[in-house]
């Protein structure tokens, strides 16, 4: 009997094991929760022999070994499920960027579309691309309803690896420690004297640079303009700057933010950027729109990978890309008067 039981307990755990398999699908997550189970099932049962299976007074380990397991599966309730790329009928980038109206008329709200569909089993294809306007209805002329205005669809065969996305959906499902000068420097262009002017215009603050009687670039303005192009203290400015899991930024009456949706047959991932935080960053994971389970990332790589699949020269790819990130360094600069710093 003793031995009857020892050998249904080991039964009982080559049985889980495949059922964590099964569950968590060809994943790293699939493929770690079998080696451990079988690691325990070696550690627990090596070296035994049957005079060792015999009956005892000690309660049967089969509840602990369960629970055990179970507790792996609560421990990773986001990890790849429902990620499984061959799966996938549709990856679908929605942008808006808006403002409610309060009753003025005109255009409040710019979206754009972007998809990608399976081609083949190892490509994707960009298959659509929209920008759409909506209005409010001026009351006088009785144009601009609140219908969609000014659609522009583009169709395009540009294609993707697979590769391409499992790197996204890889970094989309991790917190990385990269919002730093070092890993960031890679994607900022250059800063040009054209951008640096521009943008202290557009913050009032142009008079630090130029001579207020002339209009020109002065000998001090030049040295400013120097340290700013050369990223002096961007360290600095990205340490203030780091995206924090621990708090999230609510706006209200406005939006500006990008929905990735992987889309299957009957499960929908969804990862949330909102643009009023530097690059997007923290982003937010849904399945099915339950946000009871809503988790959270924070990781810069995600912003680079996306830059090589959006059109360059699409709403989307400008809010995701560094570009943004160069010009509030440039704002933080100037309105801090860090040159003397």
């Amino acid at each position: 009997m003793g031995l009857l039981q020892g050998w249904l307990d080991i039964g009982a755990m080559v049985i889980l094991s495949l059922l964590c398999f099964i569950w968590a699908g060809r994943t790293l997550l699939g493929f770690c929760l079998l080696t451990c189970t079988f690691i325990s099932l070696i550690s627990s049962g090596s070296g035994r022999t049957s005079n060792e299976f015999q009956p005892c007074s000690k309660p049967c380990p089969l509840p602990a070994i369960i629970m055990r397991h179970f507790l792996l599966l609560i421990l990773f309730p986001f990890a790849s499920q429902g990620q499984d790329l061959t799966k996938v009928k549709k990856i679908s980038f929605r942008y808006t960027i808006g403002h409610y109206s309060f009753g003025d008329t005109g255009r409040y709200e710019r979206e754009e579309i972007t998809e990608f569909v399976p081609v083949s089993s190892n490509s994707f294809s960009r298959s659509t691309f929209t920008i759409t306007k909506r209005y409010v209805q001026n009351s006088e002329t009785k144009e601009n309803n609140l219908s969609v205005k000014d659609t522009i669809l583009s169709k395009s065969d540009k294609s993707f690896s697979l590769s391409t996305f499992h790197d996204l959906l890889d970094n989309l499902n991790k917190t990385k420690d990269n919002f730093e000068k070092a890993n960031l420097l890679p994607f900022l262009s250059p800063i040009s004297k054209k951008e640096i002017l521009s943008v202290a215009k557009k913050h009032h603050n142009e008079f630090w640079l130029i001579d207020g009687e002339n209009g020109r670039v002065d000998k001090v303005g030049r040295e400013r303009i120097k340290k700013i192009k050369r990223l002096y203290l961007l360290d600095t400015f990205l340490l203030m700057r780091k995206p924090s899991l621990e708090y999230e930024m609510v706006v209200m009456d406005a939006w500006n933010n990008l929905t990735i949706s992987f889309c299957e047959q009957t499960d929908t991932t969804k990862y949330s950027f909102q643009f009023y935080e530097l690059l997007g960053q923290p982003f937010s994971k849904t399945i099915n729109n339950d946000y009871s389970h809503r988790v959270r990332f924070v990781n810069s790589d995600v912003n680079g990978l996306l830059t090589k699949i959006l059109p360059r020269n699409s709403l989307t790819a400008k809010a995701i890309g560094f570009e943004r990130l160069k010009e509030e360094y440039i704002a933080w600069f100037i309105g801090n008067k860090i040159w003397g710093k």
